[in-house]
């Protein structure tokens, strides 16, 4: 009787290269599931089971509603930044908004308000209802 060594040696190395994959694909979504839970400080986030697409469009579209002026934008990044102008009480107020898919059809959006002008800054307070009311649009315009 003889063994084929060449074959027992590719049949070996196998459960140890599905064995490496595994402990890959296990880290990942370990990383996944720990960012998807993380929100960074400062910000309001809203998680959406929704096509990323649709997601970014309800996202441009929150933002006229909510008369915004798009300042930058890069859909591969999934970065925005708005700004709203100033009135007679309110000084001028950006939003960084960041989506970010964590799967298919799971999409969080990060919005953090931010003063547009630093010698004329709202408070705290306003930049974080600036973020809140824009989260608020968004939800309701994707049916959340």
């Amino acid at each position: 009787m003889t063994i084929d060594r060449e074959m027992n040696s590719r049949f070996s190395m196998a459960p140890r290269g599905f064995a490496l994959v595994l402990a890959m694909v296990m880290t990942a979504g370990l990383v996944v599931s720990c960012a998807s839970v993380k929100n960074p400080p400062g910000t309001v986030t809203a998680q959406f089971f929704q096509n990323p697409d649709r997601v970014w469009e309800a996202i441009q579209i929150s933002l006229e509603t909510l008369e915004y002026v798009v300042e930058s934008s890069n859909r591969d990044e999934g970065v925005i930044r708005a700004a709203k102008p100033a009135d007679d009480q309110t000084p001028w107020v950006a939003l960084d908004i960041n989506q970010v898919m964590y799967t298919q059809d799971q999409v969080n959006v990060f919005v953090r308000g931010v003063a547009e002008d630093p010698s004329a800054a709202p408070g705290q307070e306003a930049l974080d209802k600036a973020a809140q009311d824009f989260v608020t649009v968004l939800k309701r315009k994707l049916g959340g």
